[in-house]
């Protein structure tokens, strides 16, 4: 059975549109923006969560790091 490929392509191609200039420019500019954003959130979190984490270890001896269920189910 085949897949039916060729004319799957032919009307993808037929039904199409065209994006204009500035649709372009704000397609990308978004895609920056988020890509902005994200490595900002990065840059911010990242380092709160590596301080928690030590100092847990050094001044909370006892009390350990809480890792939820679904995550621990995810692992295993």
């Amino acid at each position: 059975m085949g897949c039916n490929c060729k004319n799957a392509v032919k009307i993808n191609d037929a039904n199409a549109t065209k994006q204009s200039g500035i649709e372009k420019v704000l397609l990308f500019l978004k895609k920056v923006g988020l890509f902005a954003l994200g490595i900002c959130f990065a840059i911010v979190i990242t380092p709160i969560v590596i301080v928690v984490i030590i100092y847990k270890m050094i001044f909370k001896p006892g009390e350990g790091i809480i890792i939820p269920d679904k995550i621990l189910k995810m692992l295993k």
